[in-house]
């Protein structure tokens, strides 16, 4: 994998600048011109072995990750016996990351192939027992489902059978709304956000705040004067249109 060992002297110092800026200044040009967003691209994909520059609600996640970035660390290499075709990338459910030929495990190569057989085109590299092992990943996480199941009605079997009828309904309210909350984005203008992004969004124009759902977030922006939802939208606007 790639490592900030193989930045040249002019990589390692724009790393420096991002790592040391406000947001604000990220969404502006360097010294010589060059937008920081270029930069911001270049460098992901020089250490983490990816990158989508027509993807403008990943930058928030990418500003993260270079800020997080301890330069003194190298990067461990993941030894697989799966490797993905050159320049592919596979989103990590649920996340903002993906997998690529630099990251993959076998494990999570054979959970992406045990689900979807067809995705076998996109892989470079697989083990010529590939068939005997999806079969035998298939059959572990059978049996863990059936342990996990019988873990559960014994569970249930202990349960007090005189349970709160109003705790049960607030329990099913907090689960709708944690369901709700993860299928969601937040829509900014006329694009929408994960909750990670907004809130980069946010700290662009020096809003903080302590919301970490997506209904939470809403309630911030809908609060924020005319003159900062402008500015907000702007921005969000903006960001999309330097791609």
């Amino acid at each position: 994998m790639s490592n900030q060992s193989f930045l040249n002297e002019d990589q390692k110092e724009i790393l420096k600048e991002i790592r040391d800026a406000s947001y604000v200044t990220l969404n502006g040009k360097d010294k010589n011109g060059i937008p920081f967003l270029k930069h911001i691209f270049d460098l992901h994909y020089k250490i983490f072995g990816e990158t989508c520059s027509n993807c403008p609600n990943k930058i928030g996640g990418y500003i993260q990750k270079l800020k997080k970035f301890n330069p003194e660390l190298k990067m461990e290499i993941v030894k697989s016996n799966f490797e993905l075709n050159d320049g592919v990338i596979i989103p990590i459910t649920g996340t903002s990351d993906v997998y690529s030929k630099h990251n993959l495990t076998d494990e999570a190569a054979l959970k992406i192939l045990a689900k979807n057989p067809n995705r076998r085109s996109l892989f470079r590299v697989v083990p010529d027992d590939l068939d005997e092992l999806i079969d035998d990943y298939l059959e572990a996480l059978e049996v863990n489902q059936e342990d996990q199941n019988t873990d559960d009605d014994q569970d249930d079997d202990d349960d007090d059978d005189n349970q709160d009828d109003d705790d049960s309904e607030n329990d099913d309210d907090q689960e709708d709304q944690n369901t709700d909350d993860d299928q969601e984005l937040v829509l900014i203008g006329e694009s929408k956000f994960t909750i990670e992004e907004a809130l980069s969004l946010l700290e662009l124009i020096n809003v903080t705040t302590k919301a970490s759902t997506v209904t939470g977030i809403k309630k911030t922006i809908s609060k924020l004067s005319e003159e900062n939802k402008l500015e907000l939208q702007n921005l969000a606007a903006d960001l999309i249109t330097k791609q």
